[in-house]
């Protein structure tokens, strides 16, 4: 089974940080990944990724850019 490598902050758990960076470990999401015909995958974290390949493409693009300039 496939899992999801995109990489995300959990909290350290140290109870002494000297610094905010100990605060955080950096690891893998490693949630299960799920594919569709033309390569693009989705994890269960909700990360995903949409193929050039895909003709829902043009759809993710569209709804990025919108996103972009409106969500702040």
């Amino acid at each position: 089974m496939d899992k999801c490598t995109w990489l995300i902050e959990v909290a350290s758990g140290n109870p002494e940080p000297d610094f905010p960076e100990d605060m955080v470990r950096i690891i893998e999401c490693g949630a299960p990944v799920t594919f569709n015909q033309y390569g693009s995958w989705k994890c269960e974290a909700g990360h995903e990724h949409i193929s050039y390949d895909d003709p829902a493409r043009a759809d993710y693009e569209a709804e990025q850019a919108y996103l972009d300039r409106f969500d702040h």
